[in-house]
């Protein structure tokens, strides 16, 4: 017998733990791509990713700035 075991995220971010920050977070472009578009109808604010990061032991959010620099601090951009 096999049993499948379905798990939703439900609209919450992922935890990006300090280890996985230390060797660089990579983060597709599409997601840039995203962010950078005009919202869909109907929704007034811009896409944010919900990711959080632990950051000096807090987990946390990046504000839209972090995400945009021209040279991430926490992350790079990749194909």
């Amino acid at each position: 017998m096999i049993t499948l075991a379905a798990r939703w995220n439900r609209g919450k971010g992922r935890k990006v733990y300090h280890r996985v920050m230390r060797r660089g977070m990579k983060v597709h472009r599409s997601v840039k791509t995203r962010m950078l578009a005009r919202g869909m109808e109907g929704e007034d604010r811009p896409y944010m990713p919900k990711v959080r990061c632990v950051i000096d032991g807090e987990a946390r959010r990046l504000t839209r700035e972090e995400w945009l620099a021209d040279d991430p601090e926490f992350f790079e951009w990749v194909s």
